[in-house]
């Protein structure tokens, strides 16, 4: 499905016509991406929508989210993609939309919570 490529070797101009987007790890590595948040946009849009036919127009409000971001940007925050009723394969809906608009993934780092329980 995919492979993972070391940052110091990923070099910009492999990335044209890649079909695939890319996912950075770390967000790091997105600092100099132009970044584009789609929770509220994709909300927005499927709140519009009964709750029972969600799962089917997911990925076609997702391509509408994307529609109007620049090329080549870096997508993140896209968490309302993961509720677990919409039953959808997020990497799969990913990919179909980066074969019409280039564009890269930014995964967020999930920071532990500390508490004062030991274990």
């Amino acid at each position: 499905m995919g492979r993972i490529i070391q940052y110091r070797l990923l070099q910009s101009e492999n990335q044209v016509g890649l079909m695939r987007p890319i996912v950075y790890c770390d967000e790091k590595y997105c600092e100099d991406l132009q970044q584009v948040s789609l929770n509220e946009k994709l909300a927005n849009l499927l709140i519009k929508i009964k709750p029972e036919r969600r799962t089917l127009r997911i990925e076609q409000c997702f391509q509408d989210a994307i529609a109007h971001i620049p090329e080549n940007s870096c997508i993140r925050d896209f968490d309302v993609l993961f509720n677990p009723a919409y039953k959808i394969d997020v990497l799969q809906i990913l990919m179909l939309a980066n074969r019409r608009k280039a564009f890269s993934v930014c995964k967020r780092q999930i920071k532990p919570r500390l508490t004062n329980r030991t274990i």
